[in-house]
C-alpha cells in the first residue's frame, strides 16, 4: 500500500495516512463485527476506541494491526451474507483470505477462527433443532474449504514453506506482559488505572448479569486464549 502512495505524495504524508488507516481499521472492524454478532447497532462497540492506540501500534506492528482489523471486517461481511448468499459469500471470503495472507498471517488465522466460530454456532443450532450433526457440519465445512485451501496453497508455494520457523517459547511472565499490550501506552501509572477501571467495570457487569456472550464469540475467545497460552 505504501510504495504506490510515494509516487503521488511526500513520504511523511503517505506514512501518516497509512498509520491513520492502521489505527482506524481495527475500530471499524470491531463495530461492524459487533453489529453482525448482535444483529443491531450499539454504542457499546465504540468502547474499542479506548484500546485503539495500544502498545502494538506504538511499537510499529502496522501490518498486524491492519490484518486484525481486516479480519474483523471480513468476518462481519461473512456473517451478514452467509445464510442468504452462501456461494457468493464463499467467493468473497476466499478473496478476503488472500488479502489477509498478504497483509499478515496472524490476521488470516484470526479470520479463520472467527469464521470457524460462526459456523460452529450455526451447526450447533441446527443440531439442536433437527438432531443431525454430521451432515450439517459437512455441508457448512464445504463452503469454508476454498477459504482455507487457497491460502494454504499460497503458503506452500511461498518461501515460508521451506524456512525454519524458529519459534521462541515465552515464559508465563512474558506472556502476561505481552497480553497487556492492548492497554499499554506512554504512561504506566495511567495504564494501570485504566486496566483497573476496565476490570472493575467488567466484573460489575458480570455481577449484574449485563454481559451476553454469544456462542460464536465464546468459541473465538476460547480458541484465541488457548492458542496464546500454548
Amino acid at each position: 500500500v505504501l510504495p504506490p502512495l510515494l509516487w503521488i505524495m511526500p513520504v511523511h504524508v503517505a506514512g501518516r495516512i497509512l498509520l491513520a488507516v492502521a489505527l482506524l481499521v481495527p475500530v471499524i472492524g470491531t463495530v461492524l463485527y459487533s453489529n453482525a454478532i448482535f444483529g443491531r447497532r450499539s454504542y457499546w462497540s465504540i468502547a474499542v476506541c479506548l484500546v485503539a492506540c495500544n502498545g502494538l501500534f506504538l511499537l510499529g506492528f502496522i501490518n498486524f494491526q491492519l490484518g486484525i482489523g481486516l479480519a474483523l471486517v471480513c468476518a462481519a461481511a461473512w456473517m451478514a451474507r452467509r445464510e442468504t448468499h452462501p456461494a457468493s459469500t464463499a467467493a468473497i471470503g476466499t478473496i478476503c483470505a488472500i488479502l489477509l495472507f498478504f497483509s499478515h498471517l496472524m490476521g488470516l488465522l484470526f479470520f479463520l477462527i472467527l469464521l470457524g466460530s460462526y459456523e460452529t454456532e450455526r451447526a450447533w443450532g441446527s443440531y439442536r433443532q433437527n438432531g443431525w450433526l454430521i451432515p450439517v457440519v459437512a455441508r457448512r465445512a464445504a463452503w469454508l474449504l476454498p477459504v482455507v485451501a487457497l491460502p494454504m496453497a499460497l503458503y506452500a508455494a511461498s518461501p515460508f514453506a521451506s524456512v525454519n520457523s524458529g519459534i521462541v517459547w515465552e515464559t508465563g511472565h512474558e506472556k502476561l506482559i505481552h497480553a497487556a499490550m492492548s492497554l499499554l501506552n506512554y504512561s504506566l501509572p495511567l495504564d494501570i488505572i485504566s486496566a483497573g477501571l476496565l476490570a472493575a467495570f467488567l466484573l460489575t457487569c458480570v455481577g449484574l448479569r449485563l454481559i451476553r456472550v454469544p456462542l460464536r464469540s465464546a468459541v473465538a475467545l476460547g480458541a484465541v486464549g488457548f492458542l496464546y497460552a500454548v
